[in-house]
């Protein structure tokens, strides 16, 4: 029965999670990355990324169908029907990379 099977845990890292996942990302990624450091300029920027990221999926999570359909129609939009995601190569690599660590 499909009540049966467990239901995974979608949000199961919070804010510093992500910042220390995205952090051992990068250096595979780019030749230049070699720093680290809390004060470093990227770490500031990268850091503000992943709290701007996940504010938005918690937002985006929170808005129910009603809402969403009449934020689709200030916005002159038709609602779409359902369809699958796509991603870009670049951002498919990340991903990837991401849940293997």
């Amino acid at each position: 029965m499909a009540s049966d099977l467990p239901v995974p845990d979608a949000d199961d890292l919070n804010l510093q999670g992500l910042v220390d996942k995205t952090k051992r990302t990068l250096p595979p990624l780019t030749l230049a990355w070699a720093d680290d450091n809390v004060r470093h300029p990227a770490i500031t920027l990268l850091e503000q990324c992943v709290v701007v990221f996940d504010k938005l999926s918690y937002l985006t999570s929170q808005l129910p169908d009603a809402h969403r359909e009449k934020l689709l129609a200030l916005m002159a939009q038709a609602p779409e029907g359902t369809k699958t995601a796509q991603a870009s190569p670049l951002a498919k690599d990340l991903l990837t990379k991401l849940l293997k660590q």
